[in-house]
């Protein structure tokens, strides 16, 4: 996840997805209803580049560049990711 952030600007995190601007346009990063993986796809939510299986739920925050994504899984557990987006020079 990190590397796919490192080369992105935060755009903003809405409806529980990560939406970032890459040069090749906008993603979107999240768990689409009724399936079970993590994915990225473009900003209309096309293509499918599933990243994490058995996902049970993810929930998204973000307090000025800093995105934070706790990701529950079907299995039980959780991991919770942090990323801060680089300032703009």
């Amino acid at each position: 996840m990190r590397r796919e952030l490192e080369q992105a600007q935060l755009d903003r995190v809405s409806n529980h997805f990560l939406y970032v601007q890459t040069p090749k346009g906008i993603r979107r990063f999240g768990v689409k209803a009724g399936s079970d993986d993590f994915r990225k796809t473009n900003e209309q939510g096309q293509g499918y580049h599933p990243m994490i299986y058995g996902v049970f739920s993810a929930e998204m925050s973000s307090v000025d560049k800093v995105v934070t994504i706790r990701i529950r899984f079907k299995k039980g557990g959780e991991r919770t990711f942090i990323y801060a987006f680089p300032e703009l020079k």
